[in-house]
């Protein structure tokens, strides 16, 4: 959009990143950012969150719900990219969730974005996220969303464990996409917006855009339908591109490794 005239990427220069993965480096090298190294180390929260349910001895069950939809926040954009029709075209991809699911009898689940504050009404609390909801849903659509959303816990990883138990998480560019696909779960990036610069890193079974409902649909059903060995043969990257996993090595001892040897080896 040009709103600002300077190239802020030359302001940059980063000695040591420890970042997600080979998407972020392939990223940062194509805009010329000055890094001197990178480490792909993964994902931080999705390694706390293991820890978690490791150190609670909590058992998660696989397929509890069939289709996981990832509350990505859109309102006030409209004005910040100049686009008119932005926050309806975002919206988009939630009634095109709810109506899959209705027709097809999913088990359906939104985990909401915003944390739930104790003392205080469930939708009162949830007034800036619902309330984005509400303005463009329909009274149905929005009677079914609240129905089926579960209330942010930070203590409790909220959202990593119901994405953990689905068999299918949808959303757009959100990170926990990428880290579901790393640990081997399903996901469908759908991008209805009016921009291409929140494209999915990673294209084939996993990634559409400014598609129809039907063509949604079909891409939905295949992709639920479909075995995991299958589904992983059809992307066009490895699905650690966008976020690097290792079950045997955990990225909290990673990123201590790290710390520690900078600290020994101070620039």
């Amino acid at each position: 959009k040009n709103k600002i005239k300077s190239d802020l990427t030359k302001n940059f220069y980063i000695p040591n990143f420890l970042c997600f993965g080979q998407f972020e480096i392939d990223h940062y090298k194509q805009y010329k950012i000055k890094v001197k190294n990178f480490f792909k180390v993964g994902s931080l929260r999705l390694a706390n969150f293991f820890y978690y349910i490791k150190k609670k001895k909590i058992k998660l069950k696989k397929s509890i719900y069939d289709i996981c939809l990832v509350s990505e926040l859109y309102h006030f954009q409209n004005d910040w990219l100049d686009e008119k029709n932005f926050e309806k075209c975002a919206i988009n991809l939630t009634k095109f969730t709810i109506k899959f699911c209705m027709k097809h009898n999913m088990r359906f689940i939104l985990p909401l974005k915003l944390p739930f504050k104790i003392h205080t009404s469930f939708e009162k609390q949830n007034v800036r996220e619902l309330g984005f909801y509400k303005k463009y849903l329909t009274d149905n659509e929005y009677k079914y969303l609240v129905s089926h959303c579960i209330e942010r816990n930070t203590e409790s990883y909220t959202s990593y464990t119901t994405m953990f138990q689905s068999k299918v998480v949808v959303g757009t560019t959100s990170t926990l996409l990428r880290e579901n696909l790393a640990i081997g779960g399903k996901i469908l990036s759908c991008n209805l917006l009016p921009t291409n610069i929140y494209d999915f890193p990673v294209q084939g079974i996993c990634s559409i855009k400014n598609c129809t409902f039907e063509e949604f649909e079909k891409k939905l059903l295949q992709i639920y339908s479909i075995s995991e060995k299958d589904y992983f043969l059809k992307l066009s990257k490895d699905k650690c591109y966008a976020v690097e996993y290792d079950e045997k090595v955990s990225t909290i001892e990673i990123l201590k490794r790290k710390i520690d040897l900078f600290l020994a080896k101070p620039m």
